[in-house]
């Protein structure tokens, strides 16, 4: 992922957020990701900080 990735992201630009994406930002960034998909639209990502 290049910088210009991340600003994209960032900037709510037309790069595609999908599970395998958060995936890798959260490996980048070492922290865990929470993905909760429901059927309503009430979707949440959060990102944790691993225990140290």
């Amino acid at each position: 992922m290049t910088a210009d990735d991340v600003e994209a992201i960032e900037l709510g630009g037309m790069l595609p957020i999908t599970a395998d994406l958060l995936v890798r930002l959260a490996a980048a960034l070492e922290v865990a990701v929470d993905l909760h998909v429901v059927a309503d639209g009430r979707n949440t990502v959060v990102f944790e900080e691993r225990a140290a």
